[in-house]
């Protein structure tokens, strides 16, 4: 007898223990499934969190858009800018008429001159460059592509920036833009 009390308590002490492991499996499991689950809530919430700003960002930009054509009908626009908060962040919207300035694809070569010479620049042989750059498959894309082309520096490129445009498509200035260095660039101009 006393050698089946023996073995009932040993298969007693197997059973709880085995148990006690698939316990300790489930418990190890739903701690699993709960992580999973607050990770899953917490993406959930930074996805509505980012669409939200996304939202609140591209209000803003239309507002300030909408803000700036109602400043500027009947005005020609050089360039306009506008601010609109929104919570804790600052939204700016600049337009600018991109045929104020010169146009490095379209624009006159001449005006070009004019306004390299005004630079104190090496103008006929800049243009020349330029000339020959223009014959790409595509022509320029941005105004820092100048960099590439001989004779150009950076700091010239720096200071031709704002006076120069790839997105105009016109031979010819804006007839109220420009500024006063473009103005006094085109032909028979006097300062």
């Amino acid at each position: 007898m006393s050698g089946n009390n023996s073995q009932n308590s040993s298969e007693s002490g197997f059973a709880l223990l085995s148990v006690l492991g698939v316990l300790l499996l489930l418990a190890t499991l739903a701690t699993v499934a709960l992580n999973l689950g607050e990770r899953a809530v917490s993406e959930a919430r930074l996805t509505v969190e980012r669409i939200q700003a996304a939202t609140l960002a591209e209000g803003a930009i239309e507002r300030a858009i909408l803000g700036l054509v109602e400043r500027a009908e009947g005005v020609a626009i050089e360039r306009l800018s506008s601010e609109v908060k929104t919570g804790t962040h600052r939204i700016e919207i600049a337009v600018t008429d991109a045929c104020a300035a010169w146009d490095l694809n379209q624009g006159d070569l001449d005006i070009l001159y004019s306004l390299l010479k005004n630079e104190g620049e090496a103008a006929e042989r800049l243009v020349l460059a330029v000339a020959d750059a223009r014959r790409m498959a595509r022509g320029f894309s941005d105004i820092a592509q100048l960099h590439a082309v001989p004779g150009f520096s950076g700091e010239l490129v720096d200071r031709l920036r704002e006076i120069m445009t790839v997105h105009c498509g016109d031979r010819r200035l804006a007839a109220e833009g420009g500024g006063e260095r473009l103005l006094l660039a085109l032909p028979g101009a006097q300062p």
